[in-house]
């Protein structure tokens, strides 16, 4: 919403201040301007008439800054650079603890594809990188190749970041420095002279912008803000508002550094005191869809326990200092003649040997307990509980039917738990303490040492680590970190508000809640958690109404699941109750699968099928309409349980109906114009054909199915698919039209 065409008016129009950098008394020679919503700053040396010196500009004095910088702050810009009048060295950067001249902290990411973490004091550049880093480094490490594919050379001709937009964010942290990560990707932390930047951080607190010499670039979304987080967080978050989750889908990743960087993870090389003696020793890998940890003394030598932090203490202040939860499945895979071994996540954890942590062991039991008081570990419950117990109270005997005794010393080869899949979640009460579940069973709660509980608080410390003890090796998959106490959120289905532009998801966690989901924004960033008025009601199947103001849901709590929900609908881009029950519909079917509503004539109708097949295998497919509360049967005998029922043809002068079953099965039918009543059958694809028009694929269930309006394009998905299918042409009213799988290379 900024326009403008000098300097002076930008300067006006951003409330910044043009620094003059005195000593050493080089004149200001950028221009800027502001056009189509983006900063454009020319240093070239044709635009300076002549040649071109750094120029600063001051965002936010010192006075301002300095509440804000004496804790934890981040900032972040994306820069495109356009032109330069010299080499790839030249550069845009945000000046930290700036002074007014030639001493401040900086990181310059340079045309030419690198870049530096860095101080300025006078001539010196000490920097705070090391050589090794992605922002340094050269060959396959570099941030340049990583991102896009192109090797860094030492050609200072080379522009490698010419005329790509790039994301620069810096975490300031007062204990550890500046952390840089370009895109998402960790690019450098401080790992040298650390004096520096303990000497310079509260010297000044200013905040500058720089435009080296010879250099042309754009900016935009400039933001700065409290705390060393990814994104700003927004207090208060509401319970069932997912934190962190990363099921590592995607990634393949062979070493530690790789590892790191992907995951944005921050392994610890050598922990505090009394610790500082154990270096990090585990190896890292993601292949599959899962991480692998492997410590086993076979293959690292010497085995120390080795941690890395998943997300940093002022990130997790917010959320942990009120009630969340996190869970985790881990599969171990071998253990170096120790069944003691294990994996966990720690909670509090303050870098050394004071922690709160739930250690799921190899052997099949475990300790739900804290660390502290120099090297102390104390259970926060009373050996009774499975978690602890032995025969047949013990979780093994429990979940597996396989009593558990304690074997009669480490080394003894007691591997209960090898490879076998087990889902640990970890409830984090404020109130109660840390309650434990595996695989959904309720294994230990704090029922003793509740004062130790309590001591969490004295330590300042939120941070959320990954713990390989030593001599152990196992897989992780499914991590997930949530608000509240409760099973974790899922996202079991949607439905779209034409009039709000949001998918709201079906409901789910403690308590129930959905989340509303912005079509025109990045669905990790621009999340509304919303709930209903009666928290008694979980739904998974949902359908708005056509003037999105009233949203139908089945009703999954409790029998009979016959229920049809009709919701007044409030804001869905605000946290809280923004469905209000309006009415009930108790239908004919025995369980209600998807529902979906179609505006036909002047009447909403609500139509779904049964999948509860029970009178003989055959199941119903009915229609509702709310404002009379009359349901009318469309189709009975449908063999097999119905897992879609949706209408095209509204508006085109021939309405169809189709009727797609778990197995795969679809059916299209002739609806009458009232949409009450259907006419013939038109076509039937038994679940064979559906296969074989998909490509030749296979699968047991499918429940996933929508067809266009004008019935041109059909998309099928089913359990276990790793793709949408697109099918044009699906026949109707014939019984041999051409059908096409659109694949990657055409879409419709």
């Amino acid at each position: 919403g900024i326009e403008t065409a000098t300097t002076d008016a930008t300067l006006a129009a951003l409330g910044w201040q043009k620094s003059e950098n005195t000593p050493p008394g080089l004149a200001h020679t950028a221009t800027y301007t502001v056009s189509g919503g983006k900063l454009t700053t020319d240093n070239l040396d044709a635009t300076a008439g002549g040649s071109s010196n750094d120029s600063y500009a001051l965002i936010k004095p010192d006075a301002f800054m300095q509440a804000f910088c004496t804790n934890d702050y981040t900032y972040q810009y994306d820069v495109t650079y356009r032109a330069t009048s010299d080499n790839g060295f030249r550069y845009v950067s945000l000046l930290c603890n700036y002074t007014g001249t030639n001493v401040y902290n900086t990181v310059d990411l340079r045309m030419h594809g690198d870049g530096y973490n860095q101080a300025r004091i006078g001539s010196a550049w000490p920097h705070y990188n090391n050589t090794t880093c992605p922002l340094r480094a050269t060959g396959t490490n570099a941030l340049l190749y990583r991102l896009f594919g192109q090797s860094l050379t030492t050609d200072l001709n080379q522009l490698g970041l010419k005329d790509k937009t790039v994301t620069l964010r810096v975490e300031m942290s007062r204990a550890q420095g500046p952390a840089v990560y370009v895109n998402n990707m960790l690019v450098s932390k401080m790992a040298v002279n650390p004096q520096n930047w303990t000497a310079l951080r509260d010297m000044a607190y200013a905040l500058c912008f720089k435009t080296s010499r010879d250099i042309k670039a754009e900016i935009d979304n400039l933001m700065v803000w409290t705390g060393c987080s990814p994104q700003p967080v927004q207090p208060p978050v509401p319970a069932g508002t997912m934190i962190y989750e990363q099921d590592f889908d995607g990634i393949e990743a062979a070493s530690n550094a790789e590892v790191e960087q992907a995951l944005g993870w921050d392994i610890v090389e050598t922990p505090a005191a009394p610790l500082n003696t154990l270096a990090h020793t585990a190896h890292y890998s993601i292949q599959g869809g899962k991480l692998t940890t492997d410590n086993l003394s076979e293959t690292v030598g010497l085995s120390n326990d080795s941690y890395a932090i998943i997300k940093p203490s002022d990130y997790m202040r917010t959320f942990c200092t009120n009630d969340y939860s996190y869970q985790y499945d881990v599969t171990y895979l071998d253990a170096s003649t120790n069944n003691f071994r294990y994996v966990a996540i720690l909670c509090n954890y303050t870098g050394s040997n004071v922690y709160n942590t739930v250690d799921v062991r190899i052997r099949g039991e475990g300790y739900n307990q804290i660390r502290h008081n120099n090297n102390k570990w104390e259970l926060y419950n009373k050996n009774t509980w499975p978690l602890n117990a032995t025969g047949l109270n013990s979780m093994m005997y429990m979940l597996y039917g396989k009593p558990y005794y304690t074997p009669a010393n480490y080394s003894v080869l007691y591997y209960n738990t090898t490879n076998v899949t087990l889902t640990v979640r970890v409830h984090m009460s404020m109130a109660k303490g840390p309650s434990v579940y595996v695989n959904d069973m309720l294994v230990s709660q704090m029922d003793q040492n509740q004062s130790f509980w309590g001591e969490r608080t004295n330590w300042n410390a939120y941070a959320i680590c990954f713990k390989t003890s030593n001599k152990v090796k196992a897989e992780i998959d499914n991590l997930k970190i949530w608000t509240g106490c409760g099973a974790p959120p899922v996202w079991k289905s949607g439905a779209v508000s034409g009039r709000d532009l949001r998918v709201v998801t079906g409901s789910g966690g403690a308590p129930l809640a959905s989340s509303s989901l912005a079509l025109n924004a990045p669905w990790t960033r621009d999340t509304s958690v919303i709930q209903s008025d009666a928290q008694t009601v979980q739904f998974d199947t949902l359908d708005f109404g056509r003037d999105g103001s009233c949203l139908y849901t089945d009703n999954r709590s409790g029998a009979p699941r016959n229920r049809i929900v009709k919701w007044d609908v409030g804001s869905l881009t605000s946290n809280g109750v923004s469905l209000v029950s309006n009415a009930v519909y108790a239908t004919s079917v025995n369980g209600l699968s998807a529902i979906n509503v179609y505006g036909i004539g002047d009447a909403d109708l609500v139509y779904y099928g049964e999948s509860v097949v029970t009178n003989g295998g055959a199941a119903s497919v009915c229609v509702l309409d709310p404002a009379t509360g009359t349901e009318s049967l469309l189709i009975s005998g449908v063999p097999g349980r119905v897992a879609n029922v949706k209408v095209a043809g509204i508006g085109l002068g021939e309405l169809l109906l189709f009727v797609q079953c778990d197995d795969g099965a679809l059916r299209v039918y002739a609806l009458n114009a009232d949409g009450r009543s259907v006419g013939p059958l038109l076509k039937a694809f038994t679940p064979d054909e559906i296969k074989t028009l998909l490509g030749g694929v296979s699968f047991t269930a499918m429940r996933s199915f929508e067809v266009t309006n004008d019935a041109r394009y059909a998309f099928f998905s089913f359990d276990g698919a790793d793709a949408l299918y697109v099918v044009e042409g699906l026949p109707s009213h014939s019984t041999g039209t051409v059908i096409k799988l659109i694949g990657s290379e055409e879409q419709p």
